[in-house]
């Protein structure tokens, strides 16, 4: 007895995949598919030479006079009534054509219409425009633990010093935010040197103190701080994205945005035991990133909401032990980037003349 495979293949039959189907079946379908698409093709321009045809005849058929007791036939597509004053009508589907032609022609005119005029209520064109920025950010600054650690030990000293209990439940302490949120605010100039491109330049200021307080055994307090202060240089380019990209609307609303920052004078760290500053670096302390969201629009002033993330590194000749006690003695470096959301408040000094 021979038994056989539910699939049995002889050597010579050519194996097919099951993604791939035979010449045979798939000849047989393309053909297929081409007839109908020649058909199709056939049936459009067959319409579209009789509307053609409708159309000249309307446009080269002359003007017949007749009189009240006889009536004329123009066109041979339709029966054409004559009036008494001698002027013929030429023919119902002709002026059916010629109607929904036009009409068509002028909604799609008042449709393109309208989309330049939405398109443009929302389009920056402003060439030259200054620009302010204030945000909320929150700031990498991993070092915040060596003034904790300085708190800690303060605490512990002053327990150490309690002669009994009661002094020593005197003894309390106060700990730093685990998170350093700030208020920056920057502004500058913007150009646009092509459509939805734009360059800007500006200067910005960060502020961040942090202050703790402690009570000793004598219920006497004390204040330990530190601050943090930078004020960077940056220059930014923004492109406007195309709303072919983004499905959520039909008008270009969305930018993304890159930042470089050089740090200048006034960036520094100083707190209760001291003061180190940052030094300068011509290539730059850093980079951002951001994705914005046109808010709002009025005439030439534009109002955009910013997302983004920077990463600024900066570095001091002097060490930590400077500003906080036990720290380490070798050159100070500390991050001031982070997540961050801006809003910018933007007014066209001059602006792109439309053609």
């Amino acid at each position: 007895m021979v038994a056989f495979s539910k699939n049995p293949l002889s050597k010579n039959q050519p194996r097919y995949s099951r993604s791939v189907r035979p010449l045979k079946t798939f000849f047989f379908n393309t053909s297929f598919l081409e007839i109908v698409f020649i058909l199709l093709f056939f049936s459009i321009s067959l319409s579209f030479a009789q509307e053609t045809k409708a159309t000249s005849t309307i446009s080269n058929a002359p003007t017949s006079a007749v009189s009240n007791d006889s009536m004329s036939v123009v066109s041979n597509d339709s029966t054409t009534v004559i009036s008494n004053d001698s002027e013929s009508v030429v023919s119902n589907d002709s002026s059916s054509v010629i109607s929904k032609a036009s009409t068509s022609s002028a909604a799609s005119s008042t449709a393109s219409a309208d989309f330049k005029k939405a398109a443009s209520e929302y389009a920056d064109n402003s060439r030259f425009s200054f620009f302010i920025q204030p945000g909320i950010s929150f700031l990498g600054f991993d070092d915040r633990e060596k003034f904790q650690s300085a708190i800690d030990s303060i605490y512990l000293d002053y327990k150490a010093e309690a002669v009994n209990n009661a002094e020593s439940l005197a003894v309390v302490k106060q700990d730093f935010q685990k998170v350093n949120f700030t208020f920056p605010i920057s502004g500058g100039i913007q150009f646009q040197h092509y459509k939805d491109h734009f360059i800007s330049s500006g200067i910005g200021f960060i502020y961040n103190r942090e202050s703790v307080v402690l009570t000793n055994r004598n219920n006497k307090t004390f204040n330990y701080y530190y601050t943090l202060q930078a004020v960077p240089l940056f220059l930014e380019y923004r492109m406007t994205i195309p709303a072919k990209f983004i499905t959520l609307t039909d008008k270009s609303l969305f930018s993304v945005a890159f930042r470089w920052y050089w740090m200048l004078p006034g960036t520094e760290i100083y707190s209760t035991w001291g003061k180190i500053e940052a030094e300068r670096s011509i290539a730059g302390n850093g980079f951002g990133l951001s994705l914005g969201y046109l808010i709002a629009s009025w005439n030439s002033i534009r109002i955009y909401g910013d997302l983004g993330l920077t990463s600024i590194s900066v570095s001091s000749k002097e060490p930590f032990s400077s500003i906080v006690p036990d720290a380490s003695t070798e050159k100070a470096k500390w991050d001031l980037g982070g997540i961050q959301l801006q809003i910018r408040f933007s007014w066209g000094a001059i602006l792109i003349k439309e053609s």
